[in-house]
């Protein structure tokens, strides 16, 4: 039998759900549950796909066949996500599934940075809550598959930032990433200004915050001059040039609004997430009450990481709900500290922020559940495909489609290449900076083979009248239709040009 002195001396046995939770709080369990949290909120969207994906599929597949972004393909977004789908595509293949592959996977990974925030900036019982809302709110709200890279990238440069490394090597691994958060969107550069912030006003800063920042800044621009010299290697530097900083820096000013206009926009998208940004306004209005123990700068630092993603949601004008993509991670941060400071039990604070974001997803869920109705077109692209394939086209033919976002899916799929770099429909029909209607008359100029439109044209509000005309002329003389898919509308209009005969079989 045991003493009692030995009995006294012996840790109490930990009763079930704190070992539960104890199990739960390691790194290979936090990443195994944010994985499984990832895919049951992709669930409910399974067979979907968002109007950009097969754009950027076909970028993506251009790239591994020889023909790189911006010459073969006009775009403004950086080559970052481009590079990370190509490597899902040798997997894949130019795919629907290589896209949300890695969209889950950044989901999952941005989901467990943030637990690890929770824990470095000193709350960590709400670390396994808070995360778990990311990946709800990127699926329900933003839902754009550029969107989920861009916050693993910036998560994980303050993630970095703030862990247990020396303060070098924080400043230079968080600079290579924030850098690399830049090569995908270059909005990124403005939380790059917050994480320096949160970086010099360390105590480890002192007398070394010039050096710090000069080595920061060249950290972050190691990744944008691979890209640079990757492209100037392939003869590809002018354009990307041209497409990825010029005409990047035209592309807020093109339409312009009234300032209340924009801040119309800005609430109305805000609105989505009023229960989490009413904690996250609490933090915000108490910044001292917040983070006990974190070392200075860390709050200020995740204040100003909010402020600079409000402030590119701003600069796109809020014209759309997805813009809200790179706000999640710090207003998720930002609520999750407010209920920390407030509630003094571990067990209520996981209660109370999981309510929190069963409540911000029913405010939003009238949103999503109109996303849910819309169409499943995927027949109807396969069917298009197919008469296609039965005119017996060659490697050389060319392909343009239009009226809807999507139609750049028959490019993958068919294997047909478009007639010049620019067949994205919105950047042929509107005044898109550096593209426009004058690049659709190019491409029509050009003669493709196939020529497909939608009966039920995407019709964006900055759709430009004189593009409809241009392209009933061109079909009127040059073109007959070859077939349509499906019988009923709403179709895919296929139309092959005059005198190209398919060879005999």
């Amino acid at each position: 039998m045991f003493s009692a002195s030995a009995a006294a001396g012996r840790a109490p046995a930990l009763r079930w759900p704190d070992r539960l939770w104890s199990v739960l709080q390691t790194p290979a369990a936090v990443a195994c549950l944010a994985l499984l949290c990832t895919l049951a909120a992709h669930i409910p969207a399974y067979g979907l796909r968002g109007g950009d994906d097969p754009f950027f599929i076909e970028v993506a597949h251009g790239w591994l066949t020889g023909a790189p972004p911006y010459l073969d393909a006009f775009d403004v977004k950086p080559p970052g996500y481009f590079f990370l789908l190509a490597a899902m595509e040798t997997v894949f293949g130019p795919t629907e599934t290589a896209v949300n592959a890695l969209t889950v996977l950044c989901e999952a990974a941005t989901a467990f940075c943030l637990w690890r925030l929770c824990r470095q900036l000193n709350m960590p019982a709400v670390g396994l809550v808070a995360p778990l809302g990311y990946p709800l709110l990127s699926q329900m709200l933003s839902n754009n598959p550029g969107y989920p890279p861009l916050a693993l990238a910036t998560t994980a440069a303050f993630a970095l930032a703030t862990c247990g490394y020396g303060w070098r090597t924080r400043v230079v691994l968080a600079g290579l990433t924030i850098g690399f958060a830049a090569t995908i969107k270059q909005s990124a550069g403005l939380e790059a200004l917050a994480l320096l912030w949160l970086l010099i006003r360390e105590p480890q800063a002192e007398r070394r915050r010039w050096l710090g920042a000069l080595t920061f800044a060249a950290a972050a621009a190691a990744a944008p001059l691979a890209f640079a010299l990757a492209f100037a290697l392939q003869g590809a530097f002018a354009p990307f040039f041209a497409d990825v900083v010029l005409t990047a820096l035209r592309r807020p000013g093109v339409e312009p609004e009234a300032p209340l206009l924009i801040l119309g926009h800005f609430v109305s998208v805000q609105r989505k997430i009023l229960p989490l940004l009413a904690f996250a306004a609490i933090g915000v209005a108490r910044p001292g009450a917040l983070m006990p123990g974190a070392p200075a700068g860390r709050v200020e630092g995740v204040l100003l990481w909010l402020a600079a993603s409000w402030l590119e949601l701003l600069l796109q004008h809020a014209r759309w709900v997805l813009y809200l993509g790179p706000t999640f991670a710090p207003v998720l941060l930002l609520s999750a500290a407010a209920i920390d400071s407030l509630l003094r039990s571990d067990a209520l604070k996981r209660l109370a922020f999981l309510v929190l974001l069963l409540v911000t997803a029913a405010n939003a869920y009238p949103f999503r559940l109109w996303q849910l109705l819309g169409p499943m077109d995927g027949p109807t692209y396969e069917a298009a495909t197919q008469a296609i394939a039965a005119r017996h086209p060659e490697p050389q033919d060319r392909l343009l489609g239009l009226g809807v976002l999507e139609a750049t899916e028959l490019n993958a799929d068919t294997g047909l290449k478009p007639p010049t770099r620019y067949y994205y429909w919105l950047h042929l029909a509107c005044d898109f900076p550096g593209a426009g209607p004058a690049r659709l008359r190019e491409a029509l100029a050009v003669a493709p083979r196939f020529v497909v439109v939608a009966t039920r044209p995407y019709d964006p509000y900055c759709e430009d009248p004189s593009v409809w005309p241009l392209i009933h002329a061109t079909l009127a003389h040059g073109y007959r239709q070859i077939g349509a898919a499906p019988v009923e509308a709403p179709q895919l209009l296929i139309y092959e040009r005059e005198g190209a005969n398919p060879p005999a079989r």
